[in-house]
């Protein structure tokens, strides 16, 4: 039986070809250029990757973890640590735009896992981490 607090991947979220095409082409050469300290292939690479790792992270995080971390944040930290590794050199060798696909969406379910697992413990609210609402008084 499945564990429902354990993020899997939906294959609603992976690449698709879209008009983001001609950037996805240039996957490698914008890789080899934020190698070089190019800043500017961040934003082509950002933009091509953003929504769908965002995506893939809202159907990672079960619903009750989604107020203290969403989707967006968890595809942010997994671009910002990218484009780091990138920048210093220990970026792995990726040859495909499928590869930087693959590693991006292992390191975001390997986030999500950690998102979980540090909400689930007793001392972070063991997982029941409630919103302001619940202190309005119903009328």
């Amino acid at each position: 039986m499945a564990d429902p607090e354990r993020p899997r991947m939906d294959s609603s979220c992976l690449p698709t070809p879209d008009s983001s095409e001609a950037i996805a082409g240039s996957v490698t050469i914008l890789l080899q250029q934020i190698r070089r300290g190019e800043q500017d292939a961040i934003q082509p690479l950002f933009e091509l990757y953003f929504g769908r790792l965002a995506a893939l992270g809202r159907t990672l995080l079960p619903e009750r973890f989604q107020r203290v971390a969403d989707g967006e944040d968890l595809a942010l930290e997994v671009l910002t640590a990218f484009f780091e590794a990138a920048g210093s050199g220990t970026l792995p060798e990726l040859q495909t735009r499928g590869d930087v696909w693959r590693m991006l969406a292992r390191r975001l379910q390997q986030r999500a896992a950690n998102e979980i697992r540090r909400h689930s413990t007793q001392k972070a609210g063991d997982g029941r981490v409630r919103g302001e609402s619940v202190f309005i008084a119903s009328s």
